[in-house]
């Protein structure tokens, strides 16, 4: 007896590649803060009851680490690869943290940056089993 795979729902479909655009978007602030990270000094961030001192250079290469990652998970993610979807969760995960430490710098842009991040796991965690070995006819 053969098994045959179905498609997933239009919707689901229309969500999957809502994340992964989101997540092509995550990964591109990413390498543009580690350029912008690279390019300056170091960087003090201070909040009500925060004093981070970082090494601008270190937090810049992070960045676009964790930005390079994220655009090659996604277009492996695009591809039905099962490993990319793992990556893709971790690394929004790890962009989520990366980005609580500046969070008193720019409240509003590293909010939506977190969400969009939660936004990513989410539509991995949930839709994206439906796409890992996906017949591509």
């Amino acid at each position: 007896m053969t098994q045959t795979m179905q498609r997933p729902p239009r919707s689901a479909i229309g969500i999957f590649f809502l994340g992964s655009g989101a997540m092509a978007l995550i990964g591109g602030f990413h390498l543009f803060l580690g350029i912008a990270a690279l390019l300056t000094g170091d960087v003090q961030v201070v909040g009500p009851s925060v004093l981070v001192d970082l090494a601008a250079a270190i937090w810049g290469w992070i960045h676009l680490l964790v930005g390079g990652g994220v655009l090659v998970a996604v277009v492996f993610l695009i591809s039905g690869a099962a490993w990319a979807r793992r990556v893709g969760i971790g690394a929004a995960g790890l962009g989520a943290l990366l980005h609580l430490p500046w969070l008193p710098q720019n409240v509003i842009g590293h909010l939506s940056v977190i969400a969009l991040d939660l936004l990513i796991i989410w539509v991995l965690s949930v839709y994206g089993q439906d796409f890992q070995d996906m017949p591509t006819t």
